[in-house]
């Protein structure tokens, strides 16, 4: 059989029969360890009986905190608002094309990897042709690459009622 290796900053130790998977974190650089053991909705109990079990144990927490680490920066990346100026840009082109801020939020999905974010932009009333313009949700990776969706999207709108209004106008006259 193949004899796994632990992985770093894991531990495990032997007490009175018992293996016990840990988790080894330096506090302070050379100063304080702390030793914790490794408790897990997967792991229904925190000893095992052979080594083996306790490195795989240790295995598996370091798989799943690998998966929670990538899922948080991808949250983080996806919260962050790395063009304000361009974002700032497309709010004030959305707010005088409708008359209001759209709203923004985060989507959450299924899966930790599943984070967008979701630009609404308020239906209104055209001041232009007097019609009614439905609101619609943009769904994009970041804040600015929404913003700037949702920003055609409203200023597509606003044309349609613009060449809408000049045949009118033509037709009238």
């Amino acid at each position: 059989m193949k004899r796994q290796t632990l992985p770093s900053g894991y531990g495990v130790v032997h007490l009175e029969g018992k293996w016990y998977p840990i988790k080894i974190e330096k506090i302070y650089p050379q100063e304080f360890v702390v030793l914790d053991p490794i408790y897990d909705d997967s792991i229904n109990d925190a000893h095992f009986a052979r080594r083996q079990e306790a490195v795989e144990a240790c295995l598996h927490h370091e798989r799943e905190e690998a998966q929670r680490e990538q899922a948080s920066w991808l949250r983080r990346a996806v919260e962050s608002d790395v063009y304000p100026d361009r974002c700032a840009h497309y709010m004030d082109e959305i707010e005088a094309l409708t008359g209001r801020r759209p709203y923004i939020r985060y989507d959450y999905g299924s899966s930790p990897y599943c984070v967008s974010t979701v630009a609404y932009v308020y239906a209104s009333w055209c001041p232009y042709c007097g019609a009614w313009q439905d609101g619609f949700y943009i769904y994009g990776l970041t804040i600015d690459e929404a913003l700037a969706q949702a920003a055609q999207e409203a200023y597509a709108s606003r044309c349609c009622c613009l060449r809408f209004v000049e045949e009118h106008v033509q037709a009238v006259a």
